[in-house]
């Protein structure tokens, strides 16, 4: 496509914008793709971080992906599955449903949803209103019932971000009174017969 025609393609656009035959998302979407972006919400990232008005989840300890994406998926994930899998892709970021495709014989595939949490202090009162505190990790499983199984990575705090332990899961694992994939969050407690109760699916 020649400059000139590209011109007319974008004003073409424009006027189905101004005819209400496209959204303005559908617009802005078009025009961060003629300049090399995914979408809209990839351009005004990238644009807010040139500007310092936003830091990058590499940079970003706070931010959930820091942790979720660029610490447990990118960094240590793939690794880690290779002690299960012969063959492991890592799918694009916000793939629905799960992280990685992984196969021993490629032909038949598991899709593995990666989950992490860092410790924290959890409360219970007990039936005879005593306060108990423990340290407990909290993995958001969102009954998901699209991945086969779930690799669960933990962490001490969001400060230092060291790796404590990972466990793997097969999606139809029967956990705490219910199938995994069909918890919404799958609570492990930093003791000794809390991390017992999960050895045998540690890696």
């Amino acid at each position: 496509m020649t400059k000139s025609d590209s011109l007319c393609f974008s004003r073409s656009m424009y006027k189905k914008l101004v005819d209400d035959e496209i959204t303005l998302s559908d617009y802005n979407d078009y025009c961060a793709k003629r300049n090399g972006y995914n979408d809209r919400n990839e351009f005004r990232r990238e644009r807010n971080h040139k500007l310092g008005r936003q830091q990058s989840m590499e940079e970003n300890k706070l931010c959930a992906s820091h942790l979720g994406v660029h610490i447990a998926e990118n960094k240590y994930a793939g690794e880690i599955l290779q002690k299960v899998y012969k063959y492991v892709i890592h799918m694009p970021n916000n793939n629905i449903g799960y992280d990685y495709k992984c196969s021993n014989d490629n032909i038949s595939w598991d899709k593995i949803d990666v989950k992490s949490a860092c410790l924290h202090e959890f409360n219970c009162v007990s039936k005879y209103y005593e306060l108990y505190t423990y340290d407990i990790w909290e993995f958001p499983i969102k009954r998901n019932v699209i991945a086969d199984a779930f690799l669960l990575i933990s962490f001490d705090n969001r400060t230092n971000i060291n790796m404590k332990y990972c466990w793997f899961f097969k999606s139809n694992t029967y956990l705490n009174g219910g199938i995994v994939k069909d918890k919404k969050i799958l609570k492990i407690y930093n003791t000794i017969k809390g991390l017992m109760k999960y050895k045998r699916y540690e890696l």
